[in-house]
């Protein structure tokens, strides 16, 4: 298995906008006004209670059950039109899909599987995602798009796929794997689906400089909690 790690959204935002809008608010601002209870103030008069939600959430979420985080996942402001993938990372995607089998793990509503299934080299492609609302958005998606034959949709655990062994050619993992509790059961997972030869690529946070380890392992772990940010060297071993 041959890992890829690629760091980087269509319109109306792209994935750069939100990076920069993250890195005003993690990097510029200081956390005794981003945390403090003015700021909160602030984005519950916007948001409402879905900020307390979200609380919550985190707090809870290695215990949230499939349904619950369904609820509260589809309760969220889609910032993003599409895939949370940069365009850079969209290509390389493509760029890896050549002559293969794909499955899109925390597929979403299924945006990434319809880019690709404009490339004939997709062979087959396949999403799973945990949350039963986004498995009939893609169901719905793929509908509307007349792609019901060419995109397979499942509701699964991404660290116990529901997959035989060796289907798979490629492998795509975009920005859901710091909420796996148990990473390396993940990876173990991915490899067992793939053919001998096949490509994971995983698209996650950067945290493999002192800027990264700052933003994911001291700031985003402190305000979102229960997440982790692997290092490049952690997903190799694993």
């Amino acid at each position: 298995m041959t890992l890829v790690r690629c760091y980087g959204m269509v319109t109306p935002m792209k994935r750069e906008t939100t990076n920069s809008i993250r890195y005003v608010l993690e990097e510029l601002l200081p956390p005794v006004l981003r945390d403090s209870r003015f700021m909160r103030w602030v984005f519950r008069g916007y948001w409402g209670k879905l900020v307390s939600d979200l609380e919550d959430f985190r707090a809870r979420a290695h215990h949230v059950g499939a349904q619950e985080y369904a609820d509260i996942y589809a309760g969220l402001l889609r910032i993003h039109e599409g895939t949370d993938n940069s365009e850079v990372c969209i290509q390389r995607i493509i760029e890896s899909t050549v002559d293969g089998d794909v499955l899109d793990v925390g597929c979403g509503t299924g945006t990434l599987l319809t880019i690709l299934s404009g490339d004939p080299a997709a062979r087959t492609l396949a999403g799973l995602d945990y949350s039963p609302n986004m498995i009939r958005g893609v169901v719905k998606k793929t509908r509307e798009l007349g792609l019901e034959g060419r995109i397979q949709a499942v509701c699964g655990d991404a660290e116990r796929l529901p997959f035989a062994d060796g289907v798979f050619d490629v492998l795509t993992c975009c920005n859901s794997f710091h909420h796996y509790p148990n990473q390396a059961a993940a990876i173990a997972g991915f490899a067992r689906v793939l053919r001998p030869g096949g490509i994971l690529i995983l698209i996650d946070g950067f945290r493999d400089n002192v800027i990264g380890w700052v933003i994911y392992d001291v700031v985003v772990e402190r305000i979102e909690k229960h997440v982790h940010h692997a290092s490049w060297t952690e997903c190799r071993e694993m």
